[in-house]
């Protein structure tokens, strides 16, 4: 027969288990215990939860940040900016999330443009696991104070969470597409699920704008 076996403790990692198996007798016999020489080597998985893509609607190619189906979950939040999906010129498919931020005039306040991908995997995370985060942006950003920033938090299930920002800085989009790759660590608490955020920000600067495409976001 075939079956597997998941230990959960970890001061069992590099032991040597034997398993014992039990024969249910028919004949109204005892039942007997064996062992088979089954001998497991106990290795470290790379600290348990999800090893795949977590990301949902991370192509966009659902055609809509959140039409109510659960393939499409990107929160909005355009705090006075544009967010469209767009055909033209993705990167990769046929979608691309497009945030736009108008240019500031005298008297226009900052804004943040921003969707997240939000509590994701809450419960199914190990606090400390690593964590990648890739995407592909492109745009141009008008006058000064434009910035984009792209953010992870490790959400706490009783409200709050941890945050990090990759590279610490605002990353600034080029008229072409390129890849980013962000190798991190989740928070201590993580029992909330993880967060992405991207955002695209103008301050209450006169001139500022924003048009920047996102693609292809995993998690």
């Amino acid at each position: 027969f075939t079956t597997s076996i998941t230990i959960t403790d970890d001061s069992f990692i590099g032991d040597i288990l034997q398993f014992g198996f039990q024969t249910n007798a028919s004949n109204g016999e005892d039942s007997a215990n064996f062992y088979d020489n089954v001998l497991v080597t106990v290795s470290d998985d790379g600290g348990g939860g999800p090893s795949g893509d977590i990301a949902i609607n991370g192509g966009f190619e659902t055609g809509a940040f959140n039409d109510g189906s659960e393939n499409a979950s990107w929160q909005q939040f355009p705090g006075g900016g544009i967010q469209t999906i767009i055909t033209d010129n993705p990167s990769e498919g046929t979608f691309a999330a497009n945030l736009n931020v108008p240019v500031r005039v005298e008297g226009d306040g900052p804004v943040d443009n921003l969707i997240k991908n939000a509590n994701l995997e809450a419960g199914n995370l190990t606090p400390g696991q690593a964590i990648t985060v890739t995407w592909d942006m492109r745009g141009s950003l008008e006058g000064a104070g434009g910035v984009v920033f792209v953010e992870l938090f490790s959400e706490f299930s009783g409200g709050g969470a941890t945050g990090e920002i990759y590279t610490g800085a605002p990353i600034f989009p080029t008229a072409g597409w390129q890849s980013f790759i962000w190798n991190t660590n989740l928070g201590a608490d993580v029992s909330g699920g993880v967060t992405l955020q991207l955002k695209v920000s103008c301050g209450p600067v006169v001139g500022c704008g924003a048009d920047v495409y996102f693609d292809n976001v995993t998690i």
